[in-house]
């Protein structure tokens, strides 16, 4: 619904949801893009991302920096992501009970130093495994600056375990 929404239709399907380029802010001079129309996209992936796709949760995150100032690179940026989830619009969670292993939740983590190329922040990604399959996902820009790449992960690592503590008290109250 969101390609026929946008007029995506007829368009190519790209392999990845984000170009490996960094989106820079808006400069001095440079033409802005529709805000709304923007908005309107980046929110209707925000809530693919919530709900059932995982692997969108960084590229949100990314799209979502640019709300108030959107450029024609970032529009670009979003319509790629309509088409990625377009072309894996088969693609599910599937659990398998019977895998050994799957019983317990596991968790993942992982940080990247640096990596806003304006504010020098770091991002936050986690990801909480059930059954063969995610049930729990994030990604986030950590609020301060880190001065190492073990620094960034400690941060990940924390905003996980916060994560990791609801998920144990939850599987405790089903069972």
């Amino acid at each position: 619904s969101m390609v026929e929404r946008f007029g995506l239709q007829n368009e190519p399907v790209p392999r990845t949801p984000m170009d490996a380029a960094k989106l820079m802010p808006r400069q001095d001079g440079e033409e802005g893009a529709d805000g709304s129309l923007y908005r309107a996209t980046v929110g209707s992936l925000l809530w693919a991302a919530i709900t059932t796709r995982p692997d969108m949760s960084y590229t949100v995150k990314e799209l979502s920096r640019h709300l108030t100032d959107p450029t024609p690179a970032h529009a670009l940026a979003a319509r790629r992501a309509i088409l990625y989830l377009k072309g894996t619009r088969d693609w599910s969670l599937t659990f398998h009970r019977s895998a050994p292993g799957n019983e317990e939740v596991i968790g993942f983590t992982d940080a990247d130093w640096a990596g806003c190329l304006t504010t020098r922040k770091s991002t936050s990604g986690f990801a909480f495994m059930w059954q063969g399959a995610a049930v729990g996902w994030g990604c986030k820009q950590q609020s301060t600056v880190a001065h190492s790449s073990a620094e960034a992960e400690y941060v990940a690592l924390s905003l996980a375990g916060r994560h990791a503590i609801w998920y144990r008290r939850f599987f405790e109250e089903l069972t």
